[in-house]
């Protein structure tokens, strides 16, 4: 939670209105190219009807543009618009920051036990969510 807020307020400070927890199933899984709802619901293990709210929450924003395939008139992709992608660099702008501040203060050895115990969990909550497939 704290890196969330943490990232929350960088990107408030730089004036971007979007907040992680409600928009970061479908930042987080967005190519330049865009994404379809089905992939991204995939790849964050929600449903499709919540991926369908926060994109329309962010294309309300402008964060992102929201179309239907032209081979397929019932799946829809999500693509950032220039403001989307902009707010992406700064997210993992102030994130760098934040693990630099972590690195001074713990010492890159910790940081990196960090990173691995941070994989180890979406690891874990992943092949969780594969369970009895």
């Amino acid at each position: 939670m704290a890196v969330t807020n943490y990232v929350e307020h960088g990107l408030r400070t730089a004036g971007y209105d979007i907040s992680p927890p409600r928009a970061g199933n479908v930042m987080r899984n967005l190519t330049p190219d865009g994404a379809t709802i089905v992939d991204i619901a995939r790849a964050c293990g929600v449903s499709k009807q919540a991926v369908s709210r926060q994109a329309e929450a962010l294309r309300e924003l402008g964060y992102v543009v929201v179309e239907t395939s032209a081979t397929d008139g019932r799946v829809r992709i999500v693509k950032p618009t220039a403001k989307g992608l902009e707010s992406r660099h700064v997210a993992d702008h102030v994130y760098e920051e934040f693990e630099a501040d972590l690195e001074e203060r713990v010492g890159a050895a910790d940081v990196a036990a960090f990173r691995r115990v941070m994989a180890a969990i979406q690891e874990i909550s992943d092949n969780a969510g594969n369970a009895g497939e």
